[in-house]
């Protein structure tokens, strides 16, 4: 769903500190703010994406790489259109990680049987 006002502000706030009027802490505060309140998965994926760009543990102003400014140029054009992105989040399970449990599991039951020792090198 294209909410285009929350776009917009969206595009406001990473100018905003792109231009070092606001903060990594202001940033982080807004963008996730007004990702929570819109629809639109867009914003969702434009948040995601200039996570990586900033420092949510040490307020600063703006300090990118050339790729990183280049990213963020382009999540900002993404903005400004009327294009979507659709995340799609799927859980992959594999038979491997039923196996690797259930020997987790025959492991922490034999160390609880014998007790936590050297021996349990072996059996690992």
């Amino acid at each position: 769903m294209l909410d285009r006002g929350a776009r917009d502000r969206t595009v406001t706030i990473i100018e905003g500190y792109l231009n070092e009027k606001i903060t990594a802490f202001e940033f982080d505060e807004q963008i996730n703010e007004l990702a929570s309140t819109s629809a639109d998965q867009t914003i969702q994926y434009a948040k995601e994406i200039v996570w990586y760009c900033y420092d949510d543990c040490c307020d600063h102003k703006v300090v990118l790489s050339r790729i990183q400014w280049n990213q963020i140029q382009r999540i900002l054009l993404l903005l400004r259109s009327n294009a979507s992105v659709r995340l799609e989040r799927r859980r992959v399970c594999s038979w491997r990680q039923l196996v690797a449990g259930m020997l987790l599991g025959g492991f922490v039951l034999l160390a609880a049987a014998t007790g936590w020792g050297q021996h349990l090198f072996v059996f690992s």
